[in-house]
């Protein structure tokens, strides 16, 4: 349903200092806890099938970060601050550890989560992430070849922009994207073509009070304000997912961030090739999801690594070894 106002699973956690967080949980309530922090844009009702959530196990918990949707504005937080959000909704629903998982502008905060809370900790999983300005130094920028028409101008500039375009074609969510469809990898196109409407759903419920929480966001994690975290602090399992194909958040981000761990804890993956990029991390929730809670027997990508693989150099994968769930009775 779009904004997902009437889901069952709604409900709001007050802050100690007051601000309200919209949240949602779906999935058994006997499932491994994963939290999910969204996109930029995006928002709580950008989950997952219920069917998929049953066979691997999870129990899902999303939330709006703050000024997306339901959320309270809260000006000026760092990257770090929002592992206090995660721990409060935690404690509200009784869950003392869980894992968490981010896709591309939710990755920096889920890497702040498992490196704030590593006692509650259990596995971590960063999809097409972005690294830090002071990890990437005059690299940051390198490789976007997707976002490159807006990143001369201001966050205020783009993002007003891409929430005009979608405002006046709410259903087509190139709005939000920004760049020409043929400027898309095939792949990508496939996907975006098959989840229109579940991208739509999640952009329009994260913006449906404007798009100050998107310009905030942006400021959060791309500007010189300082993240308050080292990726060398995570302490818990951690899959890395990249595509080679990905003009927004390159494949070298991926590359720094897994290079930050230590051997045995992290595990970069990689798809090959110009077809599949960015919004490959779409599909391969049913992968990411199982070794997430310790389903390894229904993962069909190649959970055991040699003990010194470096965990910056990346593992090379097919898409459908993620986007598929293997039979645990078979053979």
């Amino acid at each position: 349903m779009p904004g997902g106002q009437e889901h069952p699973g709604e409900f709001v956690v007050t802050l100690p200092d007051g601000h309200r967080l919209q949240c949602r949980v779906e999935g058994p309530e006997d499932g491994t806890p994963i939290f999910q922090l969204h996109g930029v844009p995006g928002s709580r009702v950008d989950t997952a099938p219920p069917e998929l959530l049953d066979r691997v196990g999870v129990r899902l918990i999303t939330y709006d970060r703050p000024g997306y949707s339901g959320s309270d504005p809260q000006q000026g937080l760092r990257v770090a601050d929002v592992a206090k959000h995660v721990e409060a909704i935690a404690d509200r629903l009784g869950i003392d550890e869980f894992a968490v998982v981010g896709r591309s502008g939710g990755t920096p905060y889920a890497a702040a989560v498992a490196a704030e809370l590593p006692g509650r900790l259990t596995r971590l999983g960063l999809l097409v992430p972005i690294a830090s300005p002071a990890l990437m130094k005059n690299e940051f920028y390198a490789g976007m070849t997707r976002q490159a028409p807006g990143l001369a101008e201001s966050f205020e500039t783009v993002t007003a922009q891409k929430f005009a375009n979608f405002t006046a074609s709410p259903t087509d969510p190139m709005g939000i994207i920004g760049i020409p469809w043929d400027r898309l990898g095939s792949v990508d196109r496939e996907i975006v073509a098959k989840h229109p409407e579940n991208l739509c759903n999640s952009y329009a419920e994260g913006l449906r009070n404007g798009y100050g929480g998107w310009v905030e966001d942006l400021e959060t994690y791309r500007r010189d304000r300082p993240w308050g975290l080292e990726i060398g602090d995570i302490e818990c399992p951690t899959t890395v997912w990249t595509a080679s194909g990905d003009g927004f958040t390159p494949s070298a981000h991926a590359e720094t961030i897994a290079g930050q761990l230590s051997s045995g804890q992290g595990r970069l993956y990689m798809v090959p090739g110009e077809e599949v990029g960015h919004f490959g991390a779409q599909e391969i929730k049913p992968g990411v999801y199982a070794w997430l809670a310790g389903r390894e027997d229904l993962t069909l990508f190649p959970t055991d690594l040699p003990p010194n693989h470096p965990p910056g150099v990346p593992v090379r994968t097919a898409l459908e070894h993620w986007t598929n769930l293997a039979d645990p009775s078979a053979g």
